[in-house]
């Protein structure tokens, strides 16, 4: 199974959008993906749902949204560590900055990806889902 999980880590849940426009262009150049957002204020049957689909995955690209640096992830901890420890083929690009997370990914410093444009990111996921 293709997987697609998006994340959007935000200070106040005001600024979580429906879909943001990476995920939207992921998606409408992947049609055929098995998708599934979240973020931050998520409850816990959504964290496990996704869980469930990382661990159905094989191939996996997180993409992950920070509206703010500090956003806090204590919620998304145990979803972030399994993915470090259990998916070291998965894919994580990050938007936006977010210090512990960046920490967090040094574990799979070869397949995160700090920035990177929408032709970048498109090139990820080519090389994950062609």
């Amino acid at each position: 199974m293709k997987v697609l999980i998006s994340i959007q880590l935000a200070k106040q849940w005001e600024e979580v959008t429906f879909m943001s426009e990476a995920e939207e262009s992921l998606k409408l150049r992947y049609p055929f993906l098995n998708t599934f957002s979240l973020d931050n204020f998520s409850s816990a049957d959504m964290l496990d749902y996704a869980l469930e689909m990382m661990n159905k995955s094989e191939r996996l690209l997180v993409l992950v949204e920070s509206h703010h640096e500090h956003a806090d992830l204590h919620k998304l901890l145990r979803f972030f560590n399994i993915l470090i420890r259990k998916q070291p083929n998965a894919k994580v690009i990050l938007l936006g900055k977010h210090k512990m997370l960046e920490k967090m990914a040094k574990g799979i410093k070869d397949n995160f990806y700090l920035q990177p444009d929408k032709e970048a990111r498109n090139t990820i996921a080519d090389c994950l889902f062609v």
